[in-house]
């Protein structure tokens, strides 16, 4: 899952289980050669360059650090005078680039990822995750930001609902989007209210763009992406708040309708 590995910053298991076998092949080629693990590696790499058809540890290694675009030092067959240490941080770094560059492409491939992808340029822990104690807006923001969350946008893709008809039932009037839930629904005005104060209070220029739709892309970075810089932290807990207290009133909005 994209969303879960860019709000963490955590690694996949193929990344982790390629870091080892990278950093082990360092140590093969390192050792001793009357040692018995190197004299395996020979034989096996050269099992390899006989015939390049051929599946083994060294196939699959040299495949991998092609893909790395490091296939000059699997041609070389050594380190090249590069300290253990210094190998464990090239091959560090170049995992980290392979995996930022693999989970770009897969946002990008993802419809419901449209406001993240602009919300989210570099995958990281995000601080506002353990930042105050609001974990039903902790969960809200992070629903609201990865475009997985229980609004009409969400759940009428599901159904196979065209995105024109994911009305509100809330408010009736327009597509229930992230928009139209943070700045827009009439529903939580009155929450709004206080979402407002503590955003203009931290970031004076936006006073006037709460009731200007064309200004909406540009609040809802501030609200949900890193366009507040340094006053990010202060508003995103006002936004916690805001979006848990919002969630439980359309809740029980929907149980009254029902």
């Amino acid at each position: 899952n994209e969303v879960v590995l860019g709000e963490l910053g955590w690694q996949t298991i193929k990344a982790r289980r390629w870091m080892l076998r990278l950093g082990y092949w360092g140590k093969l080629v390192s050792m001793s050669r009357s040692r018995l693990a190197h004299r395996i590696y020979v034989r096996s790499r050269k099992d390899y360059q006989q015939d390049p058809t051929t599946t083994n540890w060294c196939s699959y290694t040299a495949k991998m650090m092609e893909e790395l675009g490091l296939k000059q030092v699997w041609d070389r067959g050594n380190l090249g005078g590069m300290a253990l240490e210094t190998w464990k941080e090239l091959i560090k770094a170049k995992i980290r680039e392979w995996e930022e560059e693999r989970w770009k492409r897969g946002i990008e491939g993802k419809t419901k990822l449209r406001n993240y992808k602009r919300w989210k340029t570099r995958s990281g822990r995000e601080d506002y995750l353990t930042d105050g104690n609001d974990t039903a807006g902790t969960r809200m923001v992070t629903k609201l930001r990865g475009g997985a969350n229980p609004l009409r946008i969400d759940q009428g893709r599901k159904e196979g609902i065209p995105r024109e008809e994911r009305i509100c039932q809330i408010c009736e009037n327009g597509v229930e989007d992230e928009e139209h839930f943070m700045l827009r629904c009439a529903r939580y005005g009155w929450l709004r209210a206080k979402l407002r104060l503590t955003v203009n209070r931290a970031l004076n220029y936006v006073r006037e763009w709460w009731d200007d739709e064309t200004r909406g892309p540009e609040l809802m970075d501030i609200l949900l992406g890193e366009a507040a810089g340094k006053k990010r932290g202060t508003i995103v807990e006002a936004v916690k708040r805001f979006a848990a207290q919002a969630t439980i009133t359309r809740a029980k909005t929907l149980r009254l309708r029902a």
